[in-house]
């Protein structure tokens, strides 16, 4: 049979656990936005991929050329005459595509055409941690592929 000096934790106890993990509150935010960074620069290439699979739906179906601008300096693209998208913080961006479809300062574009076809080009996106992914549009096709 317990006492009743057996029972419990003490209040010095609870005190020393309490600073314990306090300690290791304070150290695990910089460890887990590590993690976060990389699912954030993932998330974001799928939906830029995304958005360049619906800009070419959007030509075929209206019959009309449809941009879809990159600019590197804001970090951004903005998908036919929808508004800009910015991409998480400290992500990179750069454009590989025709001479053509240069736009002022670093801006670019790929025009996707109604028959399907496009001008193509490359999209990397870099994220502050190191993860890469290309999203790329086959001029011919004008097919979207993503590479992981």
């Amino acid at each position: 049979m317990a006492t009743s000096r057996n029972a419990g934790f003490t209040l010095l106890e609870l005190l020393v656990v309490l600073a314990i993990v306090s300690l290791l509150a304070m150290a695990l935010p910089g460890r887990m936005t590590r993690g976060v960074d990389p699912v954030r620069a993932e998330t974001a290439a799928k939906a830029l991929a995304m958005d360049l699979v619906r800009t070419r739906g959007q030509a075929m179906a209206s019959g009309r050329q449809t941009l879809f601008v990159v600019d590197p300096q804001s970090a951004s693209y903005r998908a036919g005459a929808g508004a800009p998208t910015l991409l998480p913080p400290g992500t990179r961006i750069t454009l590989l595509t025709a001479v053509q479809e240069r736009q002022e300062g670093s801006s670019g574009a790929i025009r996707f055409f109604p028959d399907g076809g496009a001008t193509g080009g490359q999209i990397t996106l870099l994220s502050r941690s190191g993860l890469e992914r290309r999203i790329t549009v086959d001029w011919l096709t004008g097919h979207v592929s993503f590479t992981p």
